[in-house]
């Protein structure tokens, strides 16, 4: 981005880490703008090991001896589930944010239970794919030719337009253009990492 655009406190995506990082190069494009950064314990020794400063370190009282106290980062304690934790904090907070750390599966257990106004703010980073949510929203992007995506939810709440072809759960376009898809239900978008 050049240098003639501001970003305004509060409009950079956060940034969630709950374990591993499958792209590091995500990562650090997600951390340029200098966001708000929450981590659990695992996260917070993962970003710490790499010299990037957490604000908020999300834990639960099974994990309280996890972190050295006084704590370096302010400390928030909620229920025993992270998945409690970040719907409440997205809920609250009506800011977009990067998810980090979790396995796909996870990821679209958890997204499945948001309620969609949070759904629609959260990216979630799995090993493979970038997911998003479609559910009640008009999604559209730019795509080049060949990029297959992946879908979760039911196919006949979907609505796909643009240069592709779809083979349910996958779909790839035939040549680059824009993909327009929403959905009536629960519904994931999974582009390749």
């Amino acid at each position: 981005m050049s240098s003639h655009h501001f970003v305004k406190e509060g409009q950079e995506p956060a940034v969630i880490v709950l374990g591993d990082i499958p792209d590091w190069e995500i990562l650090n494009g997600a951390l340029e703008w200098s966001p708000k950064v929450i981590a659990n314990p695992t996260g917070y020794h993962l970003l710490l090991s790499e010299g990037i400063k957490v604000d908020v370190c999300w834990q639960n009282q099974a994990d309280a001896s996890l972190l050295p106290a006084p704590y370096p980062v302010d400390m928030e304690v909620y229920g025993n589930r992270v998945e409690e934790q970040i719907a409440q904090w997205l809920e609250i907070e009506q800011q977009p944010a990067y998810l980090f750390g979790w396995e796909e599966d996870q990821i679209i257990s958890f997204m499945a239970k948001l309620p969609m106004t949070s759904a629609k703010l959260l990216t979630a980073i799995s090993p493979r794919h970038k997911w998003v949510s479609i559910f009640g929203q008009d999604f559209s992007k730019w795509f080049p030719e060949g990029i297959e995506l992946s879908c979760i939810g039911a196919e006949v709440d979907w609505s796909i337009s643009g240069p592709v072809v779809v083979e349910w759960p996958n779909i790839r376009l035939t040549h680059a253009g824009m993909l327009n898809c929403s959905s009536k239900s629960f519904g994931l978008l999974g582009e390749p990492i």
